[in-house]
């Protein structure tokens, strides 16, 4: 994106690499308390701010005032712990109101954004007993899945850990053998795949 950025020229580049930033979704599939969603939420925030500057730059009258086009409803995550799943809302309500203040201290007046709704996508589940796809409800758009999920060598694994690995990598004769952070990437490839 931000390469994309650099490449720009006409207002239409940028206007067409905001159309992409608020058309992306970001999924993390062991979010814990969410710490990864809200670097990228507030990395694409300050992106979608250095896009207003060049755009009022280019034809301020167009672009007088700035409101940030970016939703909670973007953002995609999975973790198997309650606590976190309420840390990581909490943690987006947050943020969004610190993106708010830094757009408001850059431009000045900014469009109200409307509050983050109670439907945040953030759920408790296991990543690796759902079905990626249906959860993201996906279709043609650009999804990005990011995270650090759980990294445990196979002596290190407990029951359900073990239980995990066969569910997910069965077809592997020696999937005993890897670290339990290998069934995300298995999960990952296939998502992609699809």
């Amino acid at each position: 994106l931000n390469q994309q950025f650099e490449s720009c020229e006409k207002e239409k580049d940028y206007e067409k690499l905001l159309r992409r930033i608020y058309a992306l979704k970001i999924f993390d599939p062991a979010s814990g308390s969410g710490n990864f969603l809200i670097v990228t939420f507030k990395e694409l925030c300050r992106l979608e701010f250095r896009i207003f500057s060049a755009l009022q730059e280019i034809n301020s009258s167009k672009w007088t005032l700035a409101s940030s086009g970016i939703r909670a409803n973007q953002f995609y995550a999975l973790t198997i712990h309650d606590f976190d799943v309420q840390i990581a809302q909490l943690s987006m309500y947050i943020t969004e109101h610190q993106m708010h203040q830094e757009l408001s201290d850059i431009f000045g007046e900014v469009s109200p954004t409307l509050p983050f709704s109670n439907a945040l996508n953030i759920i408790v589940a296991n990543s690796l007993h759902e079905n990626w796809q249906s959860f993201l409800n996906t279709g043609d758009e650009e999804i990005f899945i990011i995270g650090n999920p759980p990294y445990v060598g196979s002596s290190k694994q407990n029951s359900e850990q073990k239980n995990d690995m066969k569910m997910v990598l069965k077809n592997y004769s020696n999937y005993k053998n890897l670290d339990y952070v290998a069934c995300w990437f298995h999960l990952g490839a296939v998502f992609i795949e699809q």
